[in-house]
Parts: structure tokens; sequence; C-alpha cells
């Protein structure tokens, strides 16, 4: 079969003829790199699963042998669920053109497809798969560290702080990576600072031994944590991420047997944008092994994670790289750049945004540079809005009575204009529309002794919720501070260490060799008391069993005896109480807070001594309990334990989301409000890194520590550190102002949009030089107090 005829029947079978673009990609051949460059709405997934399906028909390679990778979990499995929904039907389709062509061996080849059997998932996902597989006998089966069990290892392994005479030195070094350039404020802040180097030395393939030579006093002694840390995971047979990599970049280097990754003939990246140095030489080992061919899709001006170690220069570099280390012709990119997700008024709003900063055209992006991306859908029109006011809490209301209008309310009319904003007739609901913010946290950082402020996403979850308006944000607050958590870890520590009159805080918390932090103490405390409030109103489960009695029962479990078995699991104290706290059923916020709160207690078996049991048996029942309280709830009350984005691969429909702009990444929504300035009332130093930066990202200054060890390096620095960082944040508000279908809105503090403010925005289309388009073409003496805004005020 041709690919052209492979083409005419995925045309007949899905309905839909690729345009242009999208037709060179899946004809392009399999003996080089298919390089496609693919802005916001393009269809990228659509091209990839349908490249996937070419392979398969046309060059014959069995789904088995096609490797198909992308950035989170729930991307992967969107891929997969297309594969199998459009394959079936494409591969009997094919098995009709053979037959009608009388190509029997094509008819045969088909006949055993199985559109099941492709290798789909994350890179970490696959990896972990690789490495279960091709264990041998004698070899110890790997542990996989989340985030949190990782730094924690760290910390305690690592054994960071532990060389008193280093502190000072390593807390100077630490300061230079952190957001206001100070010390790390508590040791899980140092822990996460120095996780994010030992993750980038692994990321970039650093050479160690170069870096283990450098003077610097504070480096030294990062590096020795470091060291520390991976010397434990590999006398511990543990792995982090970034080294569950790294084990399968060494065995395929030689030439050891990885699963499918290493049988591979066709591999097909997504969001290549994203990757890093060791990802780019696992993809280029497999292609090298097999001789299979490789396929990239990604956006150079969607480049979101940095901070993870995504190295953009390496999506630049493509052409020039891959050729080089496949030894193949030359690369020229395929530019897909019909849009259609948005409306034309959003599209034209976001190709100005990218083009606006001269800085970052063209030295940030891919040359020659990318088309101008088109509007090809064919929703309704409608203006980009800005609601903007001078304060927070006015702002809230505002946005808060936009949204009940438009989903409860009659519309909402657009100022001198015919147009009205409706929810859809047929199903319109709360979870169409969706806020997107740098940071959704409802509260600042508390200081000094003062409680912590609230912030935007706190005052419109409130006014939202009086409204009668439900609200999906569960970022949105410390898991330590909601209050079903705190009553659920309240009873949890109630079971495990009583507390009674003479021990209020407990007999094992209060212990002087307990070493817990002040605050811990704080927390225990206010957790304790709110379970002590829910047993004083003693509800009932479902079964009748009374909480009380309940606590009494699990208690009982837990003091040393020798009639029950040896050891108990922490995690069915957790489970044991969630009946008597129905938000932990009943909500999807607090459905998310359980499991994380469920993964703190099974990632105990990684790295705490008891695994996350309680022993029946002295000494060990005191120890294990004092371990349970040391190794999860001391950390959920230091608000060490995050919420993983991975938890969030869905969202209810009937609740208003409120999101990172990370955390939506591969969603899509009808509505989208980007908080672009609400915490812009003044030009606050703690704030300036979020929207006009004047010193490097920690990232960036990661980046520029580790150039002289790597080879991607010299690549890294043709830009500063500081032109990074302002990469960053445009290519951060670029993807948000993308994502929506119909409706955009930009929300902030009104000062922020006078022509006389000083509190400098990218998001606003400030230039990194210091320049405004908005007030290019106003007079210079006397402008107007508002300047030529790209959208219309609500």
């Amino acid at each position: 079969m041709t690919p052209e005829a492979f083409v005419d029947i995925l045309t007949e079978t899905l309905g839909s003829e690729p345009n242009p673009e999208q037709r060179e990609c899946l004809l392009h051949g399999k003996d080089a790199p298919t390089f496609i460059v693919a802005g916001p709405g393009s269809g990228k997934t659509r091209v990839l699963v349908q490249r996937a399906f070419r392979h398969a028909v046309v060059d014959r390679i069995f789904p088995e042998q096609i490797v198909v990778t992308t950035f989170t979990k729930k991307a992967a499995k969107e891929i997969r669920s297309r594969l199998i929904q459009w394959g079936e039907p494409v591969v009997e389709q094919a098995r009709t053109f053979a037959e009608r062509e009388g190509d029997e061996e094509l008819f045969a080849y088909l006949g055993r497809v199985d559109v099941n059997r492709f290798v789909t998932g994350t890179l970490d996902g696959l990896c972990e798969e690789a490495l279960d597989i091709s264990r041998i006998p004698t070899e110890p089966r790997y542990t996989l560290l989340d985030e949190f069990a990782a730094r924690t290892l760290l910390t305690r392994h690592g054994k960071l702080y532990a060389e008193r005479d280093a502190t000072s030195e390593l807390d100077q070094f630490l300061s230079g990576f952190t957001l206001d350039g100070e010390p790390p404020s508590s040791t899980g802040d140092a822990a996460r600072v120095l996780k994010s180097i030992a993750d980038r030395i692994v990321h970039d393939l650093v050479d160690e031994n170069g870096l283990q030579n450098q003077t610097n006093p504070g480096l030294r002694a990062a590096l020795a944590v470091i060291q520390r840390y991976s010397v434990y995971l590999d006398e511990t047979s543990q792995l982090d991420f970034p080294r569950l990599e790294s084990t399968i970049w060494r065995r395929l280097l030689d030439g050891q047997d990885i699963g499918p990754l290493g049988k591979a003939q066709a591999v097909l990246v997504d969001e290549y944008q994203d990757t890093n140095l060791l990802q780019e030489q696992i993809y280029f080992g497999i292609a090298k092994r097999q001789a299979a061919t490789l396929t990239v899709v990604g956006d150079d001006d969607q480049s979101l994670y940095r901070f993870r170690g995504a190295t953009i220069e390496l999506f630049r570099g493509f052409a020039e790289r891959a050729r080089t280390a496949l030894s193949c012709g030359d690369i020229s990119p395929i530019h897909l750049q019909r849009n259609y997700r948005s409306s034309k008024d959003i599209v034209d709003f976001f190709n100005g945004f990218i083009k606006n900063d001269p800085d970052f055209n063209p030295g940030a992006r891919v040359q020659p540079l990318k088309p101008e991306i088109t509007c090809e859908s064919d929703i309704e029109p409608f203006p980009i809005l800005g609601i903007f006011r001078e304060e927070v809490k006015d702002l809230a209301e505002a946005v808060a009575d936009f949204l009940y209008d438009i989903f409860s309310g009659q519309g909402r009319a657009i100022p001198d204009t015919d147009l009205k904003l409706r929810a859809a007739p047929s199903g319109g609901d709360f979870g169409d529309a969706v806020l997107l913010s740098k940071s959704v946290n409802e509260f600042g950082r508390a200081a000094f002794g003062k409680p912590p402020n609230p912030k935007f996403p706190y005052f419109l979850r409130n006014a939202l919720e009086e409204r009668g308006i439900r609200v999906f944000n569960p970022r949105g607050r410390p898991l330590r501070d909601v209050p079903a958590v705190q009553r659920l870890l309240g009873l949890v520590l109630e079971t495990i260490d009583p507390s009674g009159p003479s021990t209020p805080d407990g007999t094992i918390a209060s212990s002087p060799d307990m070493h817990l932090r002040n605050d811990v103490k704080r927390v225990f405390g206010e957790w304790r008391q709110t379970a002590r409030d829910q047993l004083q109103a003693n509800p009932s489960a479902m079964d009748g069993t009374r909480l009380q009695l309940r606590l009494n029962e699990i208690r009982k479990i837990a003091q040393p005896g020798d009639d029950s078995p040896r050891d108990w699991p922490l995690l069915d104290a957790v489970y044991a109480y969630v009946p008597y706290i129905p938000e932990l059923s009943d909500d999807p916020e607090h459905q998310v807070y359980l499991e994380v709160v469920s993964r703190a207690a099974s990632q105990m078996v990684s790295f705490s001594t008891y695994r996350g049991q309680i022993y029946r048996t002295e000494p060990h029942n005191n120890r294990s309990r004092r371990s349970a309280l040391y190794d999860m709830l001391a950390p959920l009350a230091e608000g060490n334990i995050e919420i993983d984005e991975e938890i969030l691969a869905d969202v209810p429909r009937n609740c208003f989301n409120m999101m990172t702009i990370h955390q939506a990444k591969g969603l899509e929504f009808p509505m989208v409000i980007v908080d672009v300035s609400s915490e812009c009332k003044t030009n606050h130093v703690k704030q300036r890194f979020k929207r006009f930066p004047e010193r490097p990202s920690g990232t960036t200054a990661i980046e520029d520590t580790l150039a002289p060890f790597t080879e991607i390096g010299d690549l890294r620095l043709q830009r500063t550190p500081l032109q990074r960082s302002f990469e960053d944040i445009i290519r951060e508000y670029y993807v948000a102002y993308s994502w929506p279908q119909s409706v955009l809105v930009l929300v902030g503090n009104r000062k922020a949009i006078r022509t006389n403010t000083n509190t400098k925005h990218v998001g606003h289309f400030w230039r990194s030089d210091g320049s405004w388009a908005w007030t290019d073409n106003l007079p210079a003496r006397k402008p107007p107090p508002i300047p030529n805004l790209p959208f219309v005020l609500m």
C-alpha cells in the first residue's frame, strides 16, 4: 500500500481529510526523522496517532514494535484511547483495500495486527516497565520513589545539615537558587532546591568528576549531600525518576535487554519541547539500536517545564542534533499552523503576544520562524474580555457575578456590541470554565508569627460558594489546613499516640527525644482538637458504629499484644475514619486530599524503618508509632507533601475549576479566565519574579552552574539566565492565552493597567527592554490614564 492510498483510507474511515501540512506529516518517509513543529490547537495528537497507524499499515511494523510516548499520564491515556478507538476501523478498512487489490501478503499481515498492542505511556512509565521486564533472577527488584519520599531520603541519608561546619556555606550556596535570593527558610525548602540540583545533574548528563573538582565550599557541601543520597539509593535498590531513566540509558548503551523499548522499530514522541538531554539520548539510542524511525512533535513556544529539566534548546536544535546522532540526511521541520481549537479573536491575541518582545524573536525560537498561526475554526468570535478592579475582594465579586450570570442567570452582555455570553443550552456548566494562574494558592506564607494573607483564589472561592457554585481547587490550600484532613489526621494521631489530661500532646509526640519542630507540634495540636470535637459529636458510620467506639477498637489493635497479627498497616487507620468524614467520599476536591494522604502512608514503605506498619510487639510497638509520627504525619504537618498533577487527570463538570497553567496542560475549556495581575496593586519585590524578573530564576541559575560540565551547556548559554527567565514567563502566558476555545478573559488589578503603573508585567505585553506595547503610539505628554487595551473592559 502506498502512503497516498493510506491517507485516502484514513479520510474515508475517520470522516475528515488531513490538511496539506498534516498530509505531509503522514506521507513523510521513515528513513529520516520526522520533525513536526505544531502550534496550539493544530491537531498534533491526531497526527501523531495517525502516523502510528501509517507505520503499522504502510511500513508493516507491528504495533508492539511502535512506541508512542508523551509527557503526562493523562495525555498518554488520551493517545491510547484514540489508537484503539480509531485503530480497529482503520485496519479493517485497510484489509478491505488489500483484499480488493488482491494483495494477499498485506491482507494476511493486517490480520495479525492488534491495535491493543501499541506501546504507549510516559517515558518514566515505559522505563519502569522495561526495568521490571528485563530484571534477571539475581537482580534485586527496584523500588521507585515519588518526590516526597525522594526528598525525605535526601534529607535523612544525604545528612542534610548534619555537618554543622558546612551549614553556612551550604545556605549561602543554596540562596542563589531561591526565589528571593535568601537562604532556604526550612529544611524542607533546602531539600527541594538540592533535589532540583541532583535531578539536573542526572538529566544533563553532567561530568560529575569535573563538578567535584570545583573549590566552592557551598557547592562541595551540596554535592556531598547529593553523593550520600545517591549511594544510599544504590545500596537499597531504590530509584527516583531521573535515576530510573539513567538506569535504562546505561542498559541501552551496554546492549542489555530493556523490554519493548529495545525492540522498537518506530518511536513517536509527543511534547518534545519538554525533553531533557538524558531523554534525548534514550530516544536516539533506541533509534540507533533497531534502526528505528523517529517522529517528534512539539512547539518551542509551549515549553513549560524547564524547572523539571526540560531543555528547549534540544528542540530548537533537533534537526542538526538528530542528523549528527543518527547519521541521516537533512531534516526539515513540518509546520502545523492551522488552529482548530479557538476563535479568531483568541488566535489573533496570542499571535500578537508571542511576537511582542523583539528579544524573544528570533533568539528564543526555532529557526526559521514558524508561520503565524491561522484560525480554522467556525467558533463564534467574542472579543477578548478584561475584568480589573483595584481591590482583590472587589475583583473576586466581579468575576463571581460574571460567572453566575453566564451559567446560572440570563447571560452577560458585552459592552458596545450586540453580543451576549451565556452557557451552552445543552449541558453547559461551570466546568466549562477555568481560572488559570501561576499559582492558585488561596493564602500566602505566614511570616513573623502573623497569619497568612488571603489571595484572589480565596476571595473568589468564597464569592462563588456564596452564590451556590462549587469550586475545585485542591491545590489552593496546604493539606494540613483543610478541615476534613485535619479531622482525619487528628483521629489517626489520637489512635497511635493518644492524648490525655496529663499528656495533652500525646505520650510520644511530647517526649523530649522526639525532636519535632515547634510548628509541627502546633499543627498536631490543631489536628487533635478537631478530632476531639468530632469525637464529642460522636457521629455514626453507615453500619451504625459510633466514632468513639471505632476509635477504641482501632486503638486496641494498635496496642502491644499477642492475640493479633504482629503488625498492622497504618493505612488501615486512615481508611477506618473516612466513613465519618463524608466530604472525603462525596466531594471531588476532598477525594484528591484523601488520595494524597493515602500515598503518603503507602510511600513509607520506601524509606521508613517500619515500612508504614504498626508493630504489636515491644519495643517495636512504641518505635513503629514514633516512626509513623515522624515519617508521615510530621511531613504532612510541615507542608512537605504536595498534590501531584497526575492525580488531577480528570476534573469535575459541575464545579468551577482553578488550576495552575502547568496543571491545565492537556485539557481544553470553552472559557479560560487568566489571572494576570490580581497581586499587582503595588510593585512588591516578592512578586517581581512572577511577572518581570530582575534576577535570574533559581532554575536558570542551576543551569548556569552546571553548564561547564554538560554538552548542552554551550547551547544553553547562548541566552543569558535572565533572558531565559523572561522566556519562561512568555511561554507560560502564551500557553494560557491559547487554551480557550471561545472566550478568553483577563483579570487583575486596575492599577496595573494604568499608564502610570510601575508594576511591569510580561503578561500585560511588557517587553523585556522595559517598553510597553499597550502604550505604543500614545502621546508622550499627558497620556490617557488607560492605555490601548486589546480587550473589552467588563
